[in-house]
């Protein structure tokens, strides 16, 4: 385990790194420069997305449902606007339409709406992010995530900003310090990066930018400045419209998704262990248990492997390995 420091982050709760982290966010509501900020932020937002207003003072807000995948809370009114392309309900709304004869417009209008939410989205995570790092500087407050991962304090600074700093508790959103392995899920298979929605978005949107100058080139002249911010434009919105349908195509075609474990620093042994039981209920509620008993089985019985051999091999522990060995019996 890395020894503490103020300018090492270790992942041990109660580690000085993560105290300051969290008494900074507890305290975030009596620096009025910082406050400053975030209404300046909140009008800004205001301003730039009418369409996705954000009414802190509004009572009585409840926090709506986190989007499948989406980490960083958002304002009410993205959320509501984004939840129909994360879920699939837009398809029944498409079809609601389909035949009707100004079925093209309004087929243009949903995913002009889209493209529209998907910015505000874009543009929201790059604010925030911003705000965050403002308020706890890396240099200052070391991320326990590491150094290039983003800013623990992003999902307090977005709710800051939301309903405004005043009654929260830093505890409930300040990233938690990873001192146990967690399994995630993740929609895509993060071993094949041309897969991954957001690099295929980029990819994508880079791609098309090459082909569009390409074609400008061969006019021989220079490009003006519209000409040259239409095209990045273009290559943009191409790059959201097919980041979309990777997202869709990842989701249809491993609707399981993908479990992984995010390593850690300060993780050891004692993790691993304590982790072994939670992949085998995760495992057993996606596949059924039947899978990993059959693989105990064959390895027992073809391997010539020892009870306790498999219930290391498969994470186990050795009773339930007995069950099911004693159950083919």
């Amino acid at each position: 385990m890395a020894p503490e420091s103020d300018s090492e982050p270790n992942a041990r709760p109660g580690s000085k790194a993560a105290k300051r982290f969290v008494e900074r966010a507890r305290n975030i509501g009596g620096d009025p420069e910082f406050k400053s900020k975030l209404n300046r932020a909140r009008e800004e937002w205001n301003r730039d997305y009418p369409d996705y207003k954000i009414t802190p003072d509004v009572p009585n807000m409840v926090m709506p449902r986190a989007l499948e995948g989406e980490d960083l809370p958002l304002p009410p009114r993205l959320t509501q606007a984004i939840r129909p392309w994360h879920d699939g309900s837009w398809q029944p709304r498409l079809e609601a339409i389909h035949g009707c004869d100004d079925f093209d417009a309004r087929a243009e209008e949903m995913w002009e709406g889209a493209t529209k939410a998907f910015a505000a989205k874009s543009a929201w995570h790059d604010r925030v992010d911003l705000l965050a790092d403002e308020g706890w500087s890396r240099n200052l407050y070391p991320n326990w995530h590491g150094r290039f991962a983003l800013n623990p304090a992003r999902r307090f600074v977005a709710v800051c900003l939301i309903w405004g700093p005043d009654d929260l508790k830093p505890e409930e959103w300040i990233d938690p310090i990873p001192h146990t392995a967690l399994i995630q899920t993740i929609p895509f298979d993060p071993t094949y990066p041309p897969a991954i929605p957001e690099v295929f978005r980029w990819r994508t949107a880079f791609d098309r930018l090459a082909a569009l100058l390409t074609v400008k080139s061969a006019e021989g002249r220079p490009l003006t400045p519209e000409e040259g911010a239409n095209l990045i434009e273009q290559a943009q919105h191409h790059g959201e419209q097919m980041g979309r349908v990777m997202s869709e195509w990842a989701a249809n075609h491993d609707p399981e998704g993908f479990r992984f474990v995010r390593l850690h620093r300060g993780m050891n042994g004692t993790d691993w262990r304590a982790l072994r039981s939670a992949i085998v209920q995760s495992q057993n509620a996606t596949y059924g248990e039947n899978q990993w008993a059959d693989e105990a089985r064959r390895l027992h019985s073809e391997g010539k492997k020892p009870i306790y051999q498999v219930a290391r091999e498969l994470g186990v522990d050795r009773h339930t390995v007995r069950r099911w060995i004693e159950e083919q019996s």
